[in-house]
C-alpha cells in the first residue's frame, strides 16, 4: 500500500510540471527551486526505503552531488542518483542502519537548469526507527593566527568512547562551514562526542597532519540538548613521530633527512670537530659540508627538535666519497638596509648560501666617490642564526657621514668606539689565517650632490670552502622620524606572560615585545598594521602550539580589537596613535 501512494504522488506532482520549459525571455531567473515533496518526508521515522525521491517546482539537475552531499551519520557505501525534469532519484547501494536518524544535506548540489540557481536549506532528516533524533550542535572556526573565518572547513563528530579519530577514519557525523565559518550539526543523538575539523584537501576525510591544518577541543562534548561550542581554531601542527629517515651523499654533500619540520639541530661528531650545516627550505634536510679530512667515516651524533618540542637523538656515520660534481655556488645578499641619522644608527642583513667562517669587519665602509670612502669607528654588533647563514649587522654612524648629511647630536658613543679585530672567526677550530684587506681611504666631504653608499667590498664573507663573497653595496637613504609613525600606549591585562606583536595587513609581524605596563612601536612604516598578543600561559618564555596527542590547546592568540570591534589601525607619517590595550 506505501508503494502505491507514493507513485501516486509521483505521478501527480509529475503531471502538473511536466510542462514547464526554460524561459525563452523576460528577466533574468532569480529564483531557486523549490521542494515541494519529499519521500520520505523531512521527520518521517520508521523509514525502510533505499531510495530517496525529491520533487521540486521546476526543472533541475545535480551539481557535484558527490562532493556537496553530507550524508550522517557517515554511511560506508556508494549511492546512484538519476535526474528527470523536475525529480531526483537517489538509490542506496545498501540499507541503511536500524533505529537511527539520518541526515541529508544536499548544500549547493540541487540547481535549477535555467541559472543554476541552488536550492536553498536543502536538508532531509528521517529515522529508521521510531524516535527522530533533535539535538543541534552548532559553532565557528577561525585560524589560529589571523582569526579569519575559515569556509568550507570539514567538521566532524567522533564517538568519545570509540578509538577512532580524525588521523585514522572518517568522522560519524558531517559538516561543513560557511563563508563565515559557521557550522551546524543537526538531528544528533544524545551521546559524548569529539569534535575535531579539517582541511581535507584530498577528499579522503582524514586528516593528514603534515600537510593539512586542523582544530580540535581540548574536552568531548556530552551531548544532552542543543548547545553551541566553542570556537575553534585552525593551525597546522605535523604529529608524526619525528626520526631520521635516512642519510645519503649527494656531490660533495652528505645529507640526512628528518621526518619532519626541525626547529633545532646539533651535531657533534666523534672527534669533536666542527661539523657546518645548513637546512633546507622545508627544514627537513640536513645538508653536512666536507671541511676536514675523513678518512673512512666518522661517528655523528645527531640531536633534533619538532614543532613539538619532542626531541631525538640518534647516530649516522659521515662519509664523503670522491665525486666529480662541483661545489655549490657560495652567494651572498645584502638586504633591510637602514639608516636611522637622529639616532646615529645604522642596520642591515647579509644572507649567504653556504656557512660563513670568515667576516672581515673592516672591510664594510661608506663609499662616497671613486676615491673617498668613510669608515666605521666603532665595532659591529653582528647576529648570527645557527647555520651561520644570516648576520644582522648593527652599528653607529660615522661622524663624517653624519657631518655630511648636517646631522650632529649629542649622542655618547665612547661606550662603542674602538675597530676592534678586523676578522671574526666563526669556528673554535684553528684556521689559516688571510691577508687582510686594506683599510679604505678616509678623505671627507660635503657635497650635498654626492651619493652615499654602503659598501662590503669583495672577500668581506669566506664560506666553509673558502669561497670568497663579492662586493655587496646599497645606498644609503637617510629616514627621519618624521617619515615614521609611532604606536604606543598602556597595557592593562590579568595576564602575566605575553608577548605584543605589530602585524602588517599580511599578518607579518614587524616587532615583537615581551610583557611590560607599556608597549611602544617606533619608527613605522606608514600604513595599516593590526596588534596581536601570543599569551604564554605555562610561563616557559615562548608562545606554544600545543598537542592533540595531548589534549592540549595552543596557547591564547589575540587579534586586539577596539570597542567598535575594529582590528585595523591606520598609521601616517609624523603620527603618534595612542591607544590602550585590555586584555
Amino acid at each position: 500500500m506505501y508503494r502505491l501512494l507514493t507513485a501516486i504522488a509521483i505521478l501527480l506532482i509529475w503531471s502538473a510540471c511536466a510542462n514547464r520549459v526554460p524561459p525563452t525571455g523576460g528577466p533574468k531567473d532569480e529564483t531557486p527551486p523549490k521542494l515541494i515533496a519529499s519521500i520520505p518526508k523531512d521527520g518521517n521515522t520508521n523509514v525502510r526505503t533505499r531510495e530517496i525521491t525529491l520533487l521540486f517546482d521546476e526543472l533541475v539537475v545535480t551539481k557535484n552531488i558527490k562532493k556537496e552531499l553530507l550524508i550522517t551519520p557517515r554511511i560506508d557505501f556508494d549511492y546512484e542518483y538519476k535526474t528527470k525534469k523536475n525529480t531526483i532519484i537517489l538509490t542506496l547501494e545498501e540499507s541503511l542502519d536500524s533505529a537511527t536518524t539520518y541526515t541529508f544535506n544536499f548544500r549547493k548540489s540541487l540547481v535549477d537548469i535555467t541559472e543554476a540557481n541552488p536550492a536553498v536549506d536543502m536538508v532531509l532528516a528521517f529515522s529508521t526507527g521510531p524516535i527522530l533524533d533533535t539535538l543541534e550542535l552548532s559553532g565557528n572556526i577561525n585560524e589560529l593566527f589571523t582569526e579569519k573565518p575559515v569556509e568550507e572547513l570539514m567538521v566532524g563528530l567522533y564517538k568519545a568512547n570509540d578509538t577512532l579519530n580524525l588521523f585514522n577514519s572518517p568522522p560519524y557525523y558531517l559538516a561543513q562551514t560557511d563563508e563565515k565559518g559557521d557550522y551546524l550539526f543537526r538531528n544528533l543523538k544524545p551521546d559524548t562526542y569529539v569534535l575535531n575539523a579539517l582541511e581535507d584537501s584530498n577528499n579522503n576525510l582524514i586528516c593528514e597532519s603534515g600537510r593539512e591544518a586542523y582544530a580540535f577541543l581540548e574536552h568531548p562534548i556530552r551531548l544532552d540538548s542543543t548547545m553551541i561550542a566553542d570556537t575553534l581554531k585552525l593551525h597546522s601542527l605535523n604529529i608524526d613521530t619525528l626520526q631520521l629517515k635516512r642519510t645519503r651523499n649527494s656531490g660533495q654533500y652528505f645529507i640526512a633527512v628528518a621526518s619532519k619540520y626541525l626547529t633545532s639541530v646539533t651535531l657533534k661528531a666523534a672527534n669533536d670537530s666542527t661539523l657546518w650545516y645548513t637546512l633546507d627550505k622545508e627544514h627537513k634536510e640536513i645538508n653536512v659540508y666536507n671541511t676536514f679530512n675523513i678518512k673512512d667515516s666518522l661517528l655523528v651524533k645527531l640531536s633534533m627538535t619538532d614543532s613539538l618540542n619532542s626531541s631525538v637523538i640518534d647516530t649516522f656515520y659521515l662519509k664523503f666519497p670522491a665525486s666529480e660534481r662541483k661545489y655549490d655556488t657560495y652567494d651572498t645578499k645584502l638586504s633591510e638596509v637602514t639608516v636611522f641619522p637622529e639616532t646615529r644608527k645604522i642596520s642591515f642583513n647579509i644572507s649567504t648560501s653556504k656557512p660563513s667562517k670568515f667576516i672581515y669587519k673592516d672591510s664594510i665602509y661608506i663609499k662616497v666617490d671613486t676615491l673617498t670612502t668613510i669608515p666605521f669607528d666603532s665595532t659591529w654588533n653582528i647576529t648570527i642564526n645557527p647555520t651561520n647563514t644570516l648576520f644582522e649587522f648593527s652599528n653607529y654612524l660615522p661622524q663624517p657621514y653624519l657631518d655630511s648629511i648636517h646631522v650632529n647630536d649629542d649622542v655618547d658613543r665612547s661606550a662603542s668606539r674602538g675597530r676592534g679585530s678586523d676578522r671574526v672567526s666563526l669556528s673554535a677550530a684553528n684556521l689559516k689565517d688571510k691577508a687582510k684587506v686594506a683599510e679604505p681611504k678616509n678623505t671627507q666631504s660635503s657635497s650635498k650632490n654626492l651619493t652615499y653608499a654602503l659598501q662590503i667590498a669583495a672577500a668581506s664573507f669566506q664560506s666553509v670552502e673558502s669561497d670568497s663573497s663579492k662586493l655587496l653595496t646599497d645606498n644609503l637613504k637617510p629616514k627621519y622620524a618624521k617619515d615614521f609613525g609611532i604606536l604606543m600606549g598602556e597595557i592593562n591585562t590579568s595576564y602575566t606572560h605575553y608577548f605584543i606583536q605589530l602585524i602588517d595587513e599580511n599578518f607579518k609581524v614587524i616587532n615583537e615585545i615581551p610583557q611590560a605596563d607599556k608597549y611602544k612601536f617606533t619608527n613605522v612604516i606608514p600604513g595599516d598594521y593590526l596588534i596581536r598578543i601570543l599569551i604564554d600561559s605555562n610561563k616557559n618564555g615562548k608562545w606554544d602550539a600545543g598537542n592533540i596527542l595531548l589534549n592540549q590547546l595552543p596557547e591564547p592568540i589575540i587579534i586586539y580589537k577596539n570597542e567598535e570591534g575594529i582590528s585595523k589601525t591606520s598609521l601616517r607619517a609624523n603620527w603618534i596613535v595612542n591607544f590602550d590595550l585590555t586584555f
